[in-house]
């Protein structure tokens, strides 16, 4: 029962949620105030994705696939959207001055939706 209350307090304050990868060290930080674009810093990137609609459901699940070649191969956590517009994820750990590919997915039961692979480089200094 606390952790559900403080889950409820955490969304409710909208503050970040903090994930990791066990594997690769990698963070995942849940952003609620998202930029309008994909920025890349030294060692970090914020994927910034837009659902333009939810079709005929009420929810529509979304993440985000990455990787240093475009073959991709990372996938972020799974959120669920009740609402269309932008979402985005913080991902922490990466490596300076790589260029990464990436895209954004989307599910319902219509099927799923991939974006177009773009690419980012992350900042050398």
């Amino acid at each position: 029962m606390k952790y559900v209350i403080l889950l409820l307090v955490l969304t409710f304050l909208m503050l970040p949620i903090y994930l990791v990868d066990s594997v690769s060290k990698v963070r995942y930080i849940r952003l609620f105030k998202c930029p309008s674009k994909t920025i890349a810093y030294k060692n970090s990137i914020i994927f910034a994705g837009n659902l333009s609609n939810l079709g005929n459901d009420k929810l529509t699940k979304v993440y985000f696939e990455y990787g240093r070649s475009k073959d991709l191969g990372i996938r972020t956590p799974i959120y669920t959207l009740k609402n269309p517009g932008i979402f985005c994820i913080k991902v922490i750990n990466l490596t300076p001055c790589t260029t990464y590919y990436y895209r954004a997915v989307a599910q319902n039961s219509a099927g799923t939706n991939y974006g177009e692979i773009k690419e980012i480089k992350t900042k050398c200094k």
